[in-house]
This record gives C-alpha cells, structure tokens and sequence, in this order.
C-alpha cells in the first residue's frame, strides 16, 4: 500500500534485524523510519536512544502491542526527537494517516483506500 500511496518512496528493509538496520542508520538519514520495538540483537528502544543521541531529525514511526514502548517513545519525543508511536493491531487506515503526518512526500489520490 506504502508503494502506491507514495510513487516517490524507495524502501530499504532489513528482516527483523535491528543490528543491520543500525548499520544502515549509521552511514545514511532516510526520509522515515519505521520500526517494531521487539527486534532481535538491537531494540527499537536502543536504536531510538542512538538516534536521539545523534539528533536525528527524520521521522520514526515505532509500531509495539506494549505499553511501555509508547511510554518511551513519548519520552523521547518530548526530548526532541522526531518519533511517533503507532499502536499493534492497527489499521490501513491509521497507517496512511500516519505517514501522511509525518512524510513531506504527496499522496497518490489515485491510491487512497
């Protein structure tokens, strides 16, 4: 759906690996960040913790089922860094309005669901 609401994104995706996508992170600013707090070997939370450190500025979008990640990433927003919390299950719905908040790219009116 993230393909056909933005025709101008390109996407990168690393399977569950929060220590690739560091690495990723690290060499390269993408225009949105998206990321489950439960990855193996480096956890969103850790991963946000560097990002916040580095300043950051693009968005982050943390998709969780838990509590406590939204309790850090509230946390960490409100110490400046660009992140958002999107609550597990969700809908299509949630998701586009969420990346429409956060992206300075236009939606495909085409596309809408």
């Amino acid at each position: 759906m993230i393909r056909l609401w933005f025709k101008d994104a390109t996407f990168r995706l690393f399977q569950d690996n929060g220590e690739e996508a560091w690495q990723e992170l690290s060499r390269t600013d993408p225009d949105l960040l998206i990321m489950a707090d439960a990855m193996p070997v480096l956890r969103g939370e850790e991963i946000g913790r560097r990002l916040l450190d580095r300043k950051a500025t693009y968005p982050i979008i943390v998709t969780s089922a838990f509590d406590p990640t939204e309790d850090w990433v509230r946390e960490f927003a409100s110490r400046g860094l660009n992140v958002r919390f999107l609550v597990m299950p969700f809908t299509i719905e949630d998701v586009r309005k969420l990346l429409e908040a956060s992206l300075k790219i236009p939606l495909d009116k085409n596309h809408e669901p």
